[in-house]
């Protein structure tokens, strides 16, 4: 919610949740932070637009892992990082689920 209302003083309490024990809590947080335009979440959105890092989450069902790698495309594409940009190509061209390859796509 913190990224969602677009107040730049946020930002300081996102990067400090970067590094909670939860890991949606991490995932949100750099979600958040690039809504804010601010980078520092980067290592985590790649983890998210990994198909693989998230298979490792038994807890997570396929539905969340879909809807999480989704944010994760929506807020990547908002920092125009190269690393980012080329794993959100990999996933228009090779990901199982249509949504997140058409949720590439137009990212790119």
């Amino acid at each position: 919610a913190l990224g969602i209302l677009g107040n730049p003083a946020a930002i300081e309490t996102l990067r400090s949740m970067l590094n909670d024990t939860e890991a949606n809590v991490r995932w949100n947080a750099a979600v958040g932070l690039a809504k804010l335009g601010d980078d520092s979440g980067r290592s985590i959105l790649l983890d998210l637009l990994n198909r693989s890092y998230l298979e490792r989450f038994d807890h997570v069902d396929e539905y969340e892992k879909t809807e999480a790698m989704l944010a994760a495309i929506a807020a990547a594409s908002l920092l125009n990082d190269s690393s980012l940009n080329v794993a959100i190509r990999k996933l228009s061209k090779q990901d199982v689920d249509m949504r997140v390859r058409t949720a590439a796509m137009r990212a790119l």
